[in-house]
């Protein structure tokens, strides 16, 4: 049993792929930031971009009278607040979708040797 020993700098993808299982192939940079190899697209619901979460919106249907002699189930009784809280809760997703993103971007994979696909 005799090993040989060849090296090949900077082999493109085809020559790496086509290179035998037991190939030991050391790799000079051991790091890379995920956002060199990865690509995050987020879309959130519809209502998100909406008219419906839009101060111009909110402010038609609220109401500055006292609601306390509306029916029950009148919109105008819960509607402005409905609206506010979820656009509280669209720009928080985004907020934090966003901040997710950022900080997985800045973190390194790190191998010492190539992987395969």
């Amino acid at each position: 049993y005799q090993t040989t020993i060849v090296t090949i700098s900077n082999p493109t993808q085809e020559q790496f792929e086509n290179l035998p299982f037991t190939t030991y192939c050391p790799c000079s940079r051991i790091s890379i930031s995920y956002d060199q190899f990865t690509s995050i697209n987020v879309r959130f619901h519809q209502v998100c971009s909406s008219d419906f979460i839009s101060d111009r919106w909110i402010q038609s249907i609220f109401t500055g009278s006292n609601t306390t002699y509306f029916y029950l189930i009148d919109f105008r009784t819960y509607g402005s607040a409905a609206f506010q809280a979820l656009a509280s809760f669209c720009r928080l997703s985004k907020t934090h979708a966003f901040q997710s993103i950022t900080l997985f971007n800045q973190m390194s994979f790190i191998s010492p040797e190539v992987l395969t696909q």
